[in-house]
């Protein structure tokens, strides 16, 4: 599956997510834009929604800063353009279902939230786009993310889901504590689902993410900030400083190509040393033409060049067709028959 530029069964695509960081100005948005671009990631991601379809006028305060934090169509696709200019992939969470067809003309890629994983409506409206989604699971469980596959697969049919659909791992707290990252739900979902499975991190630095890649995460997603210092929105203390960023995404591809592959067998980098740190069978003391070997008169030493120790009983009672130095090694062309 190709995703934001990368091959996500050999490569990690790593998401800046942007959010609403911004807090509603048009020109922070474009300077985060701008700083994850530099800091290497692949792909940049805000929020799009509808303030009164996204919180209830149950919460005025809420609804008040959503409101505010909000950002108009127009600044959207000019986010949009100029991404494609710095060459990195811009997308945005539809928070609200009423926003997906706009998205769906300016978005390559579509990211259902964590809070609505049992949202069908958002989930069909994106799966009809035929779009690649990742699928936060946050809060939920087994059954619920299944109930979600199932909603996506209705809509783009059972066969095209590997290829649509990233499961995005994720623990929906601000931040995660670490010991609830839970991580090792990343294989689990990946053998349980049959998809490839990313990783959303709430996880307080960037630890969490590179351990997320060490058990398979082909996506992580960070939030990102241009500085945590003195910021109120709760979104800035669990975000990514630009060095910070940069860091994680010079780190990653070292990381990914450590896993190498399942199964045991030694690597092309250790082909040439097995003899050499291995053992063999050697002379112990110096020994005549004509000789029977004893055990005594063999013991083991690196390298192994002839016999291996596990042939220690063959060679005993064979005699010797020249003479041999301590230590010198015993070779098939020193024996008779």
């Amino acid at each position: 599956m190709q995703l934001f530029g990368k091959c996500l069964d050999e490569q990690v695509a790593v998401v800046a997510e942007i959010g609403v960081n911004h807090e509603g100005s048009v020109g922070a948005a474009f300077d985060l834009l701008r700083l994850a671009a530099g800091s290497g990631v692949d792909a940049v991601k805000f929020q799009t929604y509808t303030a009164s379809r996204f919180i209830s006028s149950s919460d005025p305060e809420r609804l008040k800063r959503v409101e505010r934090f909000c950002l108009e169509s127009e600044a959207l696709r000019a986010l949009a353009e100029e991404a494609t200019t710095l060459g990195v992939t811009f997308f945005s969470t539809p928070v609200t279902e009423d926003v997906v067809p706009y998205l769906d003309a300016i978005s390559p890629v579509f990211k259902i939230a964590s809070g609505d994983l049992t949202f069908e409506p958002t989930i069909r409206a994106v799966a009809r786009t035929g779009k690649p989604t990742l699928l936060s699971t946050g809060a939920g469980d087994e059954t619920e993310i299944a109930q979600a596959i199932d909603w996506f697969a209705a809509e783009v049919g059972t066969a095209n889901v590997r290829d649509r659909l990233v499961l995005m791992h994720c623990v929906s707290s601000y931040p995660a504590p670490p010991e609830q990252a839970n991580l090792l739900s990343i294989p689990f979902l990946r053998e349980r689902f049959g998809l490839r499975v990313g990783y959303s991190n709430h996880v307080l630095g960037s630890q969490a993410c590179e351990t997320a890649v060490a058990l398979g995460a082909c996506v992580v997603e960070a939030h990102f900030t241009d500085s945590k210092t003195g910021r109120v929105f709760r979104d800035h203390a669990l975000s990514l400083e630009p060095s910070e960023m940069a860091a994680l995404t010079r780190a990653i591809p070292t990381i990914r190509a450590t896993l190498g592959e399942r199964g045991r067998r030694p690597q092309p980098c250790e082909v040439d040393i097995r003899s050499s740190i291995r053992k063999g069978i050697v002379a112990a003391v110096r020994l005549q033409e004509g000789a029977t070997l004893q055990r005594s008169d063999l013991m083991f030493a690196r390298p192994a060049t002839g016999f291996p120790s596990a042939a220690m009983a063959s060679l005993v009672g064979r005699r010797l067709l020249r003479d041999l130095e301590p230590g010198e090694a015993i070779l098939p062309m020193h024996l008779d028959v």
